[in-house]
């Protein structure tokens, strides 16, 4: 028997004797429940909460601020290579950024409420780590030939 099925027995009956005992002992019950439920309601309620969050932003205004953002830096990406530079970061032709990905890229070096500038840059600069370009061959350049004095 595992550990957790003996807790689970212990538990059923613990609970079982409180309320089949005095009135007292259901009200410690009832109130025992309560406190249990509550409690786990809360636990649940933080794990659905983000680690990373902006300040003053509900999780829909986040949501489309991030998304605007994704869009924006691939606009930036595409006019950067219409104008002959290097972009800014290479992704895979089938392969689709969206603000959580922003986000999931901020988290990795931010926690808790935030900035909307600090998680725009943290979730550009994780962007550029994550899809680097490929490096062109650049030739080095010769060393530079020295002129003898007379």
């Amino acid at each position: 028997m595992t550990y957790f099925n003996i807790l689970k027995k212990e538990i059923s009956l613990f609970l079982g004797s409180l309320f089949s005992g005095t009135k007292e002992l259901k009200s410690l019950g009832f109130t025992l429940l309560i406190i249990l439920g509550i409690g786990g309601w809360v636990q649940a309620k933080e794990l659905v909460q983000p680690a990373l969050s902006i300040q003053g932003m509900t999780q829909e205004q986040q949501r489309v601020y991030l998304d605007g953002l994704a869009d924006g830096f691939q606009i930036l990406n595409a006019k950067l290579q219409r104008q002959g530079q290097s972009p800014l970061y290479c992704i895979p032709e089938k392969v689709v950024i969206l603000g959580r990905d922003l986000l999931e890229f901020a988290a990795e070096d931010l926690q808790g409420p935030q900035e909307d500038l600090t998680i725009a840059v943290s979730g550009l600069l994780g962007l550029i780590e994550r899809y680097p370009c490929p490096k062109e061959n650049v030739e080095t350049p010769l060393p530079a030939k020295t002129i003898p004095s007379k």
